[in-house]
């Protein structure tokens, strides 16, 4: 049998009430502007921190260093707001849809992407850097884009992340590991 190929990364995760307002704004947009891509559920709304990479299986070397820089990582809890809309990317088929927030709003998770870096590196994995690191969280992918655009804050207090393994092709993400943030 072969080994399920799945994403592993770090993320912070709405807590319950800012996951029900943040899928009622995507329901309201996806009507608004008559897209049709399915609003992504409630559950698998996240922040991606860190992204680890894709893997067969689950190496056990890969998993022991994320835990232990998870571990590392040293930081108190914040507010995380998003205030804005927009699709990101460009010229392909499905552009995820995304909640954006700026400046003091994000300010914290910038700071927990940025320490997490530095402990992955010390547990000699390589921190993500496909790319700079622009806090966002999907809400549905659709083949229309639309402008950033202003909407009513959405926000929660963020009092812990986690290590997230997707699987490719299904919906379903397993939670490996959780670290509280201090406060």
């Amino acid at each position: 049998m072969q080994e399920p190929v799945g994403n592993l990364f770090f993320a912070v995760k709405p807590d319950a009430a800012a996951m029900a307002r943040i899928a009622a704004v995507a329901r309201s947009l996806r009507a608004e502007h008559g897209l049709r891509g399915r609003v992504i559920d409630e559950d698998r709304l996240h922040v991606t921190l860190q992204f680890l990479g894709e893997f067969a299986g689950l190496p056990g070397n890969v998993l022991a260093a994320a835990k232990h820089a998870g571990e590392a990582v040293s930081a108190d809890a914040f507010e995380l707001t998003f205030d804005s809309v927009a699709s990101f990317g460009s010229g392909r088929e499905r552009r995820p849809l995304v909640l954006r927030g700026q400046g003091v709003a994000v300010a914290a998770v910038i700071a927990l992407h940025d320490a997490l870096a530095v402990r992955l590196a010390a547990a000699g994995l390589k921190p993500d850097a496909r790319h700079e690191f622009v806090p966002h969280l999907t809400v549905l992918y659709d083949e229309h884009a639309l402008a950033q655009r202003s909407i009513e804050p959405v926000g929660w207090r963020v009092r812990e992340f986690h290590l997230l393994r997707s699987f490719v092709g299904a919906s379903k993400y397993e939670t490996l590991a959780s670290w509280t943030l201090q406060g």
